[in-house]
């Protein structure tokens, strides 16, 4: 009984927490640009919008390396930056160089695997038993 009227109040303070937007004007501006009739005509770029000071900017579209993020002080900004996999990938190709380098200059200065270090081979002569 108790978990069904706690449901219901955290449902009923959910959907009070929505707030629907008003759909932007149309003014004559965009009424007289002609609408895309192909995906390539289309502009497929991430709009910021910020329904508060009714601000609406498009930005360019992005690729599979970038892609642009709304920045500013009203978020209303386009701004270059690089997609999540590529920076992942960057990084641990970075990190591998960077031990590949450091194990290099460990071998070349013998801080490891030093030779004389290790004891001296045993050659067995041929011996009958």
């Amino acid at each position: 009984m108790i978990r069904c009227l706690l449901l219901l109040l955290s449902v009923r303070f959910v959907v009070s927490a929505m707030v629907i937007w008003p759909e932007p004007m149309e003014d004559e501006a965009t009424l007289s640009k002609p609408k895309p009739t192909t995906w390539k005509e289309k502009n497929l770029g991430q709009w910021c919008r910020n329904y508060t000071i009714n601000q609406h900017i498009q930005c360019p579209q992005a690729s599979a390396f970038h892609q642009f993020n709304c920045c500013g002080l009203h978020d209303t900004e386009c701004c270059f930056a690089l997609q999540g996999w590529l920076i992942v990938v960057l990084s641990m190709c970075s990190f591998a160089i960077a031990a590949c380098l450091l194990f290099y200059l460990f071998l070349k200065f013998q801080l490891i695997c030093v030779e004389h270090r290790y004891p001296p081979k045993v050659i067995y002569l041929d011996a009958k038993c």
